[in-house]
């Protein structure tokens, strides 16, 4: 049984996170991601697929980022690759621009997910598929 804080750093998720954003610079580009830290995590059981969170307090004693991306490694094999980038997009979402100051802050759902990515990929992401070919085609 894997221990549920058992985790590692992912450049998968990292190099998918970098390409996500650099073809949808217009409402990504504020995001450094040498800002953020993208890991697996390998428990049995997780309440998400993947969370953003930032990184405050005593845990930036562990690393100068400013945020992490969690991904669920399980639920990320269990899915094709169109939705595994509408998750990435989807967690880059949350994240705001930073204020005056350099420090993010992240937005939450408007309603159990971003209502905008239900009405363009169905409640499930079923037409995740979509996504992926518009980020494929983007310059």
């Amino acid at each position: 049984m894997a221990d549920k804080y058992a985790m590692m750093k992912s450049k998968v998720v990292e190099k998918l996170a970098a390409e996500i954003i650099s073809k949808r610079k217009k409402e990504l580009g504020h995001i450094d991601l040498r800002e953020i830290q993208f890991a697996w995590r390998f428990s049995e059981k997780s309440k998400y697929h993947a969370r953003t969170k930032l990184i405050r307090g005593d845990n930036r004693i562990f690393t100068d980022k400013k945020i992490s991306i969690v991904v669920w490694r399980k639920s990320w094999k269990a899915h094709d690759e169109a939705w595994q980038a509408l998750l990435i997009y989807h967690e880059l979402k949350h994240i705001l621009e930073p204020n005056k100051k350099g420090e993010y802050r992240l937005v939450k759902h408007d309603v159990e997910d971003f209502a905008f990515l239900i009405k363009l990929y169905g409640i499930r992401w079923e037409k995740a598929s979509l996504f992926l070919e518009e980020l494929r085609k983007a310059v």
